[in-house]
């Protein structure tokens, strides 16, 4: 028997990266650390635009 969770609501951030982080089995960066790694990214390389 397989438990399974239904889909995260879009707006439900918070409960898509606990989905995620079950799904990879590692822990998944919050809003704040993707942000700062994006702009740590565009000092570093400010030719690469997203």
């Amino acid at each position: 028997m397989t438990l399974t969770l239904p889909t995260p609501d879009a707006g439900d951030t918070a409960r898509q990266r606990f989905a995620l982080e079950l799904l990879l089995q590692q822990p998944v960066p919050g809003p704040e650390q993707l942000v700062a790694s994006r702009n740590l990214l565009s000092d570093a390389l400010p030719d690469i635009s997203p």
